[in-house]
């Protein structure tokens, strides 16, 4: 799809394979102008620079919820190249991201057979699978398999694609993929070589690491306040319990570079406002009808339409509670003074 130099299938060789067999003669290479250069036609799946750049603004820009995925935007360099994916990553890019970077960038036909082909990576890797849904999943990976056959040249159909054909199968008879998967042993495996302090006696270095993680594990049940391996330490609710309440709180751990902007006053009073009239209380449901109380009050004689009341009620209601705040600050909860 990206066309990568010395990584993509659609090279001159596999142009060269197609006019041998004699498919496909809008792809053949061409030799074009005196000096004989050898020009290859764009095929469907080629990807305009425009889509490119698109697509690799979409995985940089991605965000996912805490624990997800890993952060996949540093995969993304200034060239515009894709380097660093670890295994999970690709698992994430084929199941739910490439649908979404390729919609509207690429021919119909192509990206609705991705589209296919990503559900069925998703199906297969989900926490629950139903066995009537694996009949046709099986149904759907041939025909897949044979509309891939359609589009793209011969030299991508290796062995490992064609085995999508036996995922099914497999899933069938040993369950689930996910819990078959080697992160959890592999976390572990690094964990032991980190231990290996005597490169001559690894396993010397290993064993007595181990016991001394378990030493330390074990006095730390006994410990008021520390963090134990058998209790697995929350990141969302890693923050202080002592500290003050917070009308917004903020779950998880941001990763990457703290990137700061600055809102001018009408767009800060238009979101400020959103706040104020969609912020559910019951002691702020009665400050809204004493604010409306008070605009009645004022605006006695002028004979006013419920309209216009609406309009000064919320533009006068931020610098009423402001004031409210400030002359009865002892009155109000510390969440409504958050607000105010």
């Amino acid at each position: 799809l990206l066309n990568i130099d010395h990584k993509s299938k659609d090279n001159l060789k596999a142009r060269r394979d197609i006019e041998h067999l004699g498919i496909r003669k809008k792809l053949w290479p061409q030799r074009r102008g005196e000096s004989g250069r050898i020009y290859l036609p764009p095929a469907c799946f080629n990807m305009s620079k425009e889509a490119k750049s698109f697509f690799y603004e979409t995985l940089e820009n991605v965000k996912f919820s805490d624990g997800y995925a890993s952060n996949i935007s540093r995969c993304v360099q200034k060239h515009k190249t894709l380097s660093g994916l670890k295994s999970h990553d690709y698992h994430v890019l084929m199941q739910h991201l490439l649908p979404i970077a390729l919609r509207g960038n690429i021919d119909d036909k192509v990206i609705s057979i991705l589209i296919e082909l990503s559900t069925i990576f998703r199906v297969l890797c989900g926490k629950t699978l139903h066995v009537h849904e694996l009949d046709l999943i099986e149904a759907k990976a041939a025909r897949v398999l044979c509309c891939l056959e359609k589009i793209f040249l011969p030299a991508f159909f290796t062995i490992m694609v064609h085995l999508i054909v036996h995922l099914v199968h497999e899933t069938r008879v040993a369950g689930p993929v996910l819990y078959r998967w080697m992160y959890s042993t592999e976390r572990y495996l690094k964990e032991r070589k980190s231990d290996v302090g005597n490169p001559a006696r690894p396993e010397g270095s290993m064993s007595e690491a181990y016991i001394a993680r378990e030493c330390l594990n074990f006095v730390s049940q006994y410990l008021k306040g520390a963090e134990s391996s058998n209790h697995a330490r929350n990141i969302a609710s890693s923050a202080s319990q002592e500290d003050e309440a917070c009308l917004f709180p903020s779950e998880g751990t941001p990763y990457g570079s703290v990137e700061g902007f600055r809102v001018d006053e009408k767009t800060w009073k238009q979101a400020h406002c959103y706040v104020l009239f969609n912020f559910e209380d019951a002691n702020f449901e009665s400050l809204k009808k004493e604010h409306v109380a008070h605009i009645n009050r004022i605006t006695r004689r002028r004979r006013l339409t419920p309209h216009e009341k609406e309009r000064l009620h919320s533009e006068g209601f931020s610098d009423w509670l402001l004031a409210v705040r400030v002359t009865n600050a002892w009155m109000m909860r510390i969440c409504l003074q958050f607000v105010a």
